[in-house]
């Protein structure tokens, strides 16, 4: 496997499938070896055997990384036993790359060189912990990253690989959602689209929006009123914004069209559907608040707003312990341990999540 040359989507996304696939060749082998020395020539075909009767019968090959993640989980699968160096460390890290690597192939992930160097070091402390000779590689794949990010180029134009079909269809399905967030972006974000004709005055002090000095907030229905507070919480100094055809919200920012909400509701939106990419944290739900796994923060502590109907709904929803996720629309995720089905929970504004991480 050669070291990535650039930051493509094609790089990365052929590095990750790559690197998943020679992971998954040389622990499988590992894990295959430790059957046949004890005799159990059919044990993947008896695996799935079992699995079958419990509707777990996900994979097919007994090399596939996602396949060996997620065996390391099962209570007393075979697998757990047969997996060099394994460990609780091995476990927590296994449950941690099994969600990445299933939120990658969702598309919930942004395809550039953070999320490679987030995957390829969870990988690594796991080829530490079995001893795999793939771990020199990642170290170098890693340590290229690192270069990438400080402007390093190939001397010569790198050799033009062609994609696998995987990878193909993969940046294909990466370029078609950019264009739907690019046509669409997240409240917050710059407007893309044509600019609204209709000028409306959206006035702080009396938290409403007028039009010749009359509020139209009656025109969005009983949440009228709601939906002013909203364009508020994204652009709370006031004054003119503009709506167009579509019911799109806009207001300027230091000459820059910053979507600040909907007239409404949103047109032609699946409200099941997980919209954008996971921001880059992880979550854990202790009971009563929200940890951020990677700062220690409390979201009780960080939000701008009062969070106990967010809790909540989280306390209804999710088992003590339950990590979480967060698109960058808002969107709050679960993906439980028994199941790599995701479930959008709810869909939450800025103010409601740690501060800052929200456009």
């Amino acid at each position: 496997m050669k070291l990535i040359t650039g930051d493509s989507v094609a790089d990365v996304a052929g590095v990750i499938f790559a690197t998943s696939k020679d992971f998954g060749q040389e622990l499988g082998n590992k894990v295959n070896m430790h059957f046949l020395q004890s005799g159990k020539t059919k044990w993947f075909s008896e695996l799935r055997t079992e699995r079958k009767k419990v509707g777990k019968d996900n994979y097919k090959d007994p090399l596939d990384i996602r396949f060996l993640l997620w065996e390391s989980s099962e209570p007393n699968s075979p697998v757990a036993n047969a997996i060099p160096g394994f460990s609780d460390d091995w476990k927590e890290d296994a449950d941690l790359l099994r969600r990445k690597l299933n939120s990658w192939m969702h598309y919930s992930l942004e395809p550039d060189l953070n999320t490679l160097e987030d995957i390829l070091t969870v990988m690594s402390s796991l080829a530490h912990l079995s001893n795999l000779s793939i771990l020199k590689l990642i170290a170098l794949q890693i340590e290229r990253i690192h270069q990438l990010r400080s402007g390093w180029k190939p001397e010569a134009p790198a050799s033009v690989t062609p994609e696998s079909p995987e990878v193909a269809a993969f940046v294909s399905e990466v370029n078609e959602k950019k264009a739907r967030i690019f046509a669409r972006p997240p409240v917050g974000s710059v407007w893309n689209g044509p600019i609204g004709t209709r000028n409306i005055e959206l006035n702080r002090n009396l938290r409403d929006a007028l039009e010749d000095g009359v509020s139209v907030a009656h025109e969005m229905g009983e949440s009228g009123k709601e939906k002013v507070r909203d364009w508020l919480r994204y652009y709370p100094q006031g004054g003119e914004i503009k709506v167009s055809d579509d019911g799109a919200v806009m207001g300027y920012v230091r000459g820059v069209p910053i979507l600040i909400g909907w007239f409404g509701d949103e047109p032609d939106v699946d409200p099941d559907a997980i919209r954008g990419y996971y921001l880059p944290h992880d979550y854990e739900f202790t009971g009563t608040d929200v940890k951020d796994l990677q700062t220690g923060n409390l979201l009780s502590e960080s939000a701008q707003e009062d969070v106990q109907d967010l809790i909540k709904l989280l306390a209804d929803n999710l088992p003590l312990g339950a990590v979480i996720n967060v698109t960058t629309y808002g969107d709050v995720v679960f993906e439980s341990s028994s199941s790599e089905l995701v479930q959008k929970l709810t869909r939450i504004h800025k103010d409601v999540w740690f501060n800052g991480q929200i456009s």
